[in-house]
């Protein structure tokens, strides 16, 4: 029991160190302490709150600190740090997750998503993509979606050049017979792959006509 106070006691030693070093005495926010605090040598709220059993309030006035400021941080996800500094490292991180659904197109769920990114050591956390304004719903509509409309203008594109080059005239081109025709080359998608990417023959007829009148 004993070892267990002193090792809480060095915890809020360790903690007030940490509180002082950033600055935050007068607005101690856990959110802010949460975002700045350095990982590995100072104490997580979490570990604090866990280790005391006390509310972070609770915590702050063992350590001296019981007048203070209540902030409102108005955009959470940057969390105190310079505006400059926080929009790059979003930039990065936004680039890490396009490249990141390069390679894993074909993920379909959230729980997908985390146990993967666990298994790649280059990828920042969940927790920490998130922070960056990178939910599962905003990467969904803005780095899934697109990647998937720039393979599905890559696989049009590859089909009517193909149609195009070897002079397929687009009347006499149906269902059956584009069918007939991406069967035999195996370079080019399956009618069932143009389907689950949402290419119907009338969008290739399309494309093959404005090339055509491009052309003259």
């Amino acid at each position: 029991m004993s070892s267990d106070k002193s090792d809480t006691l060095e915890l809020l030693i360790e903690f007030k160190k940490e509180i002082y070093k950033l600055g935050l005495e007068k607005t101690p926010s856990k959110t802010l302490y949460q975002e700045k605090y350095t990982r590995g040598a100072a104490p997580s709220p979490t570990t604090l709150l866990n280790r005391t059993g006390k509310t972070w309030k609770e915590i702050l006035e063992l350590i001296g600190i019981k007048d203070f400021k209540r902030v409102k941080v108005r955009d959470t996800s940057n969390m105190g740090r310079p505006e400059k500094v926080y929009d790059i490292e979003k930039n990065v991180v936004r680039q890490q997750l396009e490249e990141f659904f390069k390679v894993n197109r074909n993920v379909k769920t959230q729980k997908e998503f985390k146990e993967l990114l666990k298994q790649d050591k280059n990828m920042p956390s969940f927790g920490k993509i998130y922070n960056y304004g990178y939910n599962w719903s905003y990467i969904k509509e803005n780095i899934l979606k697109v990647g998937e409309e720039d393979k599905r203008s890559k696989m049009l594109e590859q089909v009517v050049y193909f149609l195009t080059k070897e002079k397929y005239d687009t009347e006499s081109i149906n269902q059956f017979s584009l069918g007939k025709i991406l069967q035999e080359q195996s370079e080019l998608p399956s009618i069932a792959t143009l389907y689950h990417h949402k290419i119907a023959l009338k969008d290739i007829k399309e494309m093959m006509n404005g090339n055509n009148i491009s052309s003259r």
